[in-house]
């Protein structure tokens, strides 16, 4: 054999063990731990608490109220806030609480002054809840062992969880070394003004935080195949913008039809939006989300995962498969509404279309904005941007309050992979970055992709020992930090 085509396949060899043993390397070989045992009556309490909220309808203002239905919004939230004054009585009497607006702002006097204040923020609005339900939305049914109705989950759930979590450490005599405030916002599915004058409240007392959380992705089971369930921490969010798609021809009579409608210009142009996907944004976040999962991947995709250098498109292209993962990799564009003619006989002269972009860091606004007239442009549809809001800053996710949350996850979830990211979902958070040193986005909830999904869906519903759980995450952060 030719010494030059030995040497080669040596080296052809040698590559490929070396690929082998990398993967092999890098695998997790250690045993689940368990997570924290949580008492059941922390569970059965917060359950009872959840079921209460979920029982009054308060919906955001731009949620569609029910044709039957009696719902006064203010009324709603009157009653929720009475309710919560009520069910916990230790936290309106130790804590300064102050209602601004139907906001609700509450103070814990921490016993170090020369500490940075901590902001803990919740929401009680909810979204609509159309659809055929198996229990009534809004009848807070515990059934199964679980919690059924609107916000079991995202709002009221994280809500519950963090002032159940408050009220026991007051029984139990806790009292935090630095301030603790929790901002509980009435309008964060809408409008959101809430956040913002609480933020500027806040600026008016502090003039920095240490940290921000709120809620962001729940811990999945399953978002990718992997043996364990998997946390993202988001240390950021993707920017927004809305736009509306407007097309524009001669209408008339179906007799003598125009050689383009405007119906046709705009589906032509949503088909190109959507056969066109932005390219995945590769950043630092990225590769720390890919090296925190690799260990546990399976052996096809731990071999890319650890050879990044030769296979990382092939990774990529992997992830893609994964909905919801492959979504925190780009900016996506998702139509909401589409509006045109109203006769059936008659052809109409313009057609509209709203569009929402979620920005990846990375890409801005005026980015994404002449990427869209170039892609559209043929079509002859025009662009109308109506809100756009850059992607937030990255939060530090080396320093001692990321430590501090990532431990407590550790604690209480077990043997869960834990790594941080940029989330694809609105957190309504914004407000308040300019108030703190970083910004930290996870719902305390173990969830499947199936039960992450009734999240804004039907049969929304929240595991009454998952609830507690979340309930024990946070007495055990506020505790840490």
């Amino acid at each position: 054999m030719d010494l030059s085509l030995m040497l080669l396949l040596g080296a052809i060899i040698f590559i490929l063990v070396m690929v082998l043993f990398r993967a092999t390397q890098i695998a997790d070989k250690s045993v689940p731990k368990e997570g924290a045992k949580v008492d059941d009556k922390i569970s059965s309490r917060a359950a009872e608490s959840l079921s209460a909220m979920i029982k009054y309808p308060t919906l955001s203002e731009d949620a569609k109220v029910p044709d039957d239905s009696q719902l006064n919004r203010s009324d709603s939230f009157e009653r929720m806030i009475s309710y919560i004054r009520s069910r916990y009585p230790k936290i309106f009497r130790i804590l300064t609480v102050e209602d601004i607006e139907g906001n609700l702002l509450l103070h814990w006097s921490g016993s170090d002054y020369n500490k940075d204040p901590m902001l803990f923020c919740a929401n009680m609005d909810v979204v609509s809840s159309e659809g055929n339900w198996e229990h009534p939305p809004y009848s807070g049914v515990i059934a199964e062992n679980k919690v059924w109705g609107r916000g079991a989950i995202e709002a009221k759930g994280v809500l519950c969880a963090l002032l159940e979590a408050t009220e026991l450490l007051l029984r139990e005599g806790f009292r935090p070394k630095r301030d603790i405030y929790v901002a509980i916002v009435r309008d964060a599915e809408s409008k959101n003004n809430g956040a913002r004058i609480l933020s500027e409240a806040l600026n008016r007392r502090t003039n920095r935080f240490a940290a921000v959380f709120g809620r962001g992705s729940c811990i999945s089971r399953d978002l990718l195949p992997l043996d364990r369930a998997q946390a993202i921490i988001g240390v950021a969010e993707k920017g927004t913008m809305k736009m509306k798609l407007s097309a524009k021809e001669r209408g008339g009579s179906i007799s003598s039809p125009p050689r383009y409608s405007a119906i046709g210009r705009l589906s032509e142009a949503i088909c190109r939006l959507e056969f066109r996907p932005q390219s995945i944004r590769k950043s630092e976040v990225m590769r720390k989300m890919i090296e925190a999962f690799s260990p546990y991947m399976p052996f096809r995709l731990r071999v890319y995962a650890a050879n990044l250098w030769l296979f990382e498109g092939k990774l990529l292209k992997a992830l893609q498969n994964y909905e919801g993962f492959s979504s925190m990799l780009r900016t996506t564009f998702a139509v909401t509404q589409t509006h045109s003619g109203g006769k059936e006989k008659l052809m109409p002269s313009t057609a509209e279309a709203t569009v929402y972009a979620r920005l990846i860091s990375g890409d801005s606004c005026s980015d994404i904005f002449s990427f869209l007239e170039d892609l559209l442009g043929p079509t002859g549809v025009s662009i109308d941007v109506e809100l756009a809001e850059e992607a937030s800053a990255i939060s530090n996710y080396s320093g001692e309050e990321y430590r501090r949350l990532k431990d407590t996850l550790q604690e209480v979830f077990g043997g869960i992979i834990i790594a941080p990211g940029i989330l694809s979902e609105d957190t309504s958070l914004s407000p308040f970055k300019h108030n703190a040193e970083a910004v930290y986005r996870i719902t305390p909830f173990v969830l499947t992709e199936a039960e992450n999904a009734t999240i804004r869906s039907v049969n929304e519903r929240l595991d009454v020992e998952t609830l507690g759980r979340g309930v024990y995450f946070y007495k055990q952060l506020i505790s840490s930090m």
